[in-house]
């Protein structure tokens, strides 16, 4: 299905175990100027991989209902969203995180200040 729509997907496994630390992966697909998909939204609470991110050249996507779908129904999810996502990522510098939702509505998620936050707690 993406592959008939020209969009080429590479899935993290192909490049990296499923150990990776996030710091390696997200410095590496930064790099790479890939953009990075994931359903995993508990990754906006995790002071590690946000300070990763901040330190990277990563357009992050949280794509809501990615998750638990079926391969079809995850690769359609992509598809509807990649050209917001291609647009989001020519105008803006990363690093840059946005959360999609079901309604196809890309919010920005400030990482920055959710990261500033979690280091005031400490």
């Amino acid at each position: 299905m993406l592959q008939a729509a020209n969009i080429e997907v590479v899935l993290h496994d192909e490049v990296f175990s499923r150990t990776t630390p996030d710091e390696i992966w997200i410095a590496k697909v930064g790099q790479r100027g890939w953009l990075a998909v994931t359903g995993d939204k508990a990754i906006t609470h995790d002071p590690l991989a946000l300070y990763h991110l901040s330190r990277s050249k990563l357009y992050l996507f949280i794509l809501h209902g990615l998750n638990e779908a079926t391969p079809d129904a995850k690769a359609q999810c992509i598809r509807k969203s990649y050209a917001k996502m291609i647009s989001l990522a020519e105008g803006n510098a990363p690093p840059r995180l946005w959360r999609i939702g079901l309604d196809g509505h890309a919010r920005s998620f400030d990482f920055q200040s959710t990261l500033a936050r979690m280091r005031r707690r400490k």
